[in-house]
């Protein structure tokens, strides 16, 4: 049992201000009169009550006085009804939802946090099918929530019902923080920024927004920052304990939504309990983000965690070899004064499993990196000093996920090709433009053959230094090979002219390639050129081209029957791309369009004057902006029946010539007006 401060109430209604006040079978200190449970001053006395749905806690003693400690008053079960119909928006009068909703109330046995917490993570909800399973959740015959872990087990109803993954991640990433600490709220944006969980500070205020309607965080008097109440803390964790938890704040790598099953993250001796969340105790846990921490935690800590988060310190130190043989996740990342891991560091963790160690100024890893066989995620992204990986980086057989983007790695070791079950590899190579230091470097970045024996990877993104001649085309290290590649991006090459360069192909490129994004490649003159096998290219669904300076159009018209799956097409700041698609296909030959193409964007292309010379491929949604030349628009029709929206600057829109006179009229409806603001 804890004492912790008294909450604001703010405006609302009595029930809510119980709810804001109840935390389970934990307390909260309030003032009181001699009415006790009236939030005002105190008496003469200056006793406080404190609430607990635990019958058998009369007082606590602490030295200092007496604290009265009185049991939650639950609400009767029309005012519960009431206070959850409120939180609905009034759909329990529904007679297809009133019954479940009777026994979804029932279920939350009168506790007013909880009736708040459940209803709004039912608001709005008018799909029938939905509310039978909430009922199934709740209704327990004769339930009585006596404990905060039963209080737990029914809150974490709440977190499935979030509506986005980017709500779910940065829910969690609040539980990382020390406890009852005040966290900034534009700090705290920013940080899920740094982490990939969203991608701009809008997204991040809308989040916060949602977050605090739905009772999972609360707010400072002054607005300006938030903390998370102890009981949705501990649901965070429980949450977090689970076997694919805290793949929740790795959610920069991955590309699919993650659906927990009831299953706890368990070490190796400990069995899996698969119907109940797992809460565990707090020291399987140090939380200390943004603490200002100077000095690691004691070994005792170490020693105890399954998951520790030091993240926004200034460490500079490491413990030289602590035993963890527990633990699972380690978090070092912005830790801006950690130069150096200790040799014998990774002596000890033989179940470590994400290692973050980002925005630090280390310059390489101790080669006891190997003895981390159960290691799957390694995050190194920005560590601008380091220079070079171990050769036992080949070790570690599990590993899945592999950045390096913005460190100075000089050449990838040909023992990243033992890296059987690596899925996502950024790297960043370091180069110079100055002759006499480039000669010094490598020759090679990547040996011939290293990236194709990497038969699980999905997503490849590679930079290298504007001006550096080491690197051609994708082509060098035999992409036909990489048969399983999903996503693959291409970014600050200079010396490419093309994407695939080979005119004797004789197996499939890019058979499952999902993603193709190119930037900044000023030299590129095309994406492919000849003839590919049947199957290149077959799954590609989204190509964006970003910057490309000479790139005079996109597509041959040859090159369509590659691209059946295409559905979105972005093209932005190519200042000399005249069309989209060129025609090299004879009258004889077919015309093949794309047949699943949903999305247009074409942003900052002052030389486009077309899409192509013939008729438009079907779209459904076309977004132009600063394309001064693009005055002819091939609308016919039948585009009519698929396009569903055309956005783009009203006097663009007012000056285009249509091939047809009063063509333009019928897509009149569908045209929606946009400016600088909203792109």
């Amino acid at each position: 049992m804890e004492i912790v401060p008294v909450e604001n109430e703010g405006t609302l209604s009595s029930h809510e201000k119980e709810a804001e006040r109840e935390e389970g079978d934990k307390v909260v200190q309030v003032q009181v009169t001699e009415n006790v449970g009236q939030l005002s001053k105190p008496a003469s006395t200056g006793v406080a009550a404190l609430t607990t749905v635990d019958q058998s806690v009369s007082k606590i003693l602490d030295g200092k006085g007496t604290y009265t400690v009185r049991r939650i008053e639950r609400v009767s079960t029309e005012e519960a009804l009431q206070l959850f119909d409120e939180q609905v928006g009034g759909l329990i009068d529904m007679p297809s939802i009133q019954h479940f909703a009777q026994g979804i109330v029932e279920g939350c046995c009168g506790l007013p946090f909880l009736i708040v917490v459940i209803g709004r993570a039912m608001a709005g909800e008018k799909n029938v099918s939905v509310w039978p399973h909430a009922f199934n959740e709740f209704s327990v015959l004769g339930r009585d929530i006596k404990s905060r872990e039963e209080l737990i087990q029914l809150l974490k109803f709440s977190f499935h019902r979030l509506k986005s993954q980017s709500l779910k991640s940065c829910f969690l990433y609040c539980a990382l923080f020390s406890e009852d600490q005040e966290i900034n709220t534009e700090e705290f944006i920013e940080n899920c920024i740094q982490e990939g969980l969203i991608a701009a500070y809008e997204r991040g205020y809308d989040i916060v927004d949602a977050l605090l309607h739905a009772f999972f965080l609360e707010t400072t008097d002054d607005g300006r920052s938030i903390r998370m109440r102890d009981v949705m803390r501990d649901l965070a964790l429980g949450i977090l304990s689970q076997e694919e938890g805290s793949q929740f704040l790795l959610k920069a790598y991955s590309s699919k939504p993650l659906n927990l099953q009831d299953h706890s993250l368990v070490g190796p001796h400990e069995s899996t309990e698969s119907n109940r969340l797992f809460i565990p105790d707090a020291h399987q846990f140090i939380l200390r983000a943004g603490s200002g921490l100077t000095k690691p935690p004691s070994l005792e800590e170490w020693e105890k965690s399954k998951m520790i988060f030091l993240m926004d310190n200034k460490l500079s130190t490491l413990p030289e070899r602590p035993s963890c043989p527990g633990l699972l996740t380690l978090f070092l990342q912005r830790n801006f004064s950690l130069r150096v891991i200790p040799m014998s560091f990774f002596d000890c963790m033989p179940w470590l499993k994400v290692l973050n160690s980002s925005n630090t100024r280390i310059k390489c890893l101790p080669e006891t990196i190997s003895k981390l066989i159960s290691l799957e995620t390694l995050i190194l992204c920005h560590c601008e000093r380091l220079a070079m990986l171990p050769t036992d980086i080949g070790s570690l057989k599990l590993l899945q996920i592999l950045d390096l983007k913005g460190t100075e790695i000089n050449i990838l070791p040909d023992e990243i090709g033992e890296l059987a079950s690596l899925k996502y590899l950024d790297v960043c190579f370091y180069g110079s433009t100055d002759r006499n230091e480039y000669i010094k470097l490598p020759q090679g970045l990547i040996s011939i053959g290293i990236i194709s024996r990497l038969h699980a990877l999905e997503s490849l993104g590679i930079s290298v230094c504007p001006g550096d001649e080491r690197w051609n085309n994708i082509s060098n290290f035999g992409i036909g090979n990489t048969g399983k590649l999903k996503y693959c991006i291409v970014s600050e090459c200079p010396a490419v002219k093309a994407i695939v360069d080979d005119e004797d192909f004789t197996e499939v490129v890019f058979p499952c390639l999902e993603r193709l994004s190119i930037h900044h490649l000023w030299n590129l003159v095309y994406i492919w050129e000849g003839v590919l096998p049947e199957g290149s290219f077959a799954m590609l669904r989204t190509l964006h081209v970003h910057a490309c300076l000479k790139l005079k159009y996109v597509f041959k018209s040859s090159m369509l029957q590659f691209l059946s799956n295409l559905d979105e097409l972005i093209v932005d700041d190519c200042t000399t791309i005249e069309k989209i698609i060129v025609d090299d296909m004879t009258p004889e030959q077919s015309y093949f369009s794309f047949s699943n193409f949903k999305r247009l964007t074409l942003h900052y292309l002052p030389a486009l004057d077309n899409i192509c010379e013939g008729a438009w491929p079907f779209v459904k949604y076309i977004d132009v902006y600063s394309c001064p030349n693009f005055k002819k628009i091939n609308l016919d029709l039948e585009l009519k029946h698929t396009l569903k929206e055309i956005k783009g600057e009203k006097n663009w829109w007012d000056a285009l010539e249509w091939k047809e006179p009063g063509l333009g009229l019928h897509f009149e409806q569908l045209f929606t007006p946009v400016s600088e603001d909203d792109i």
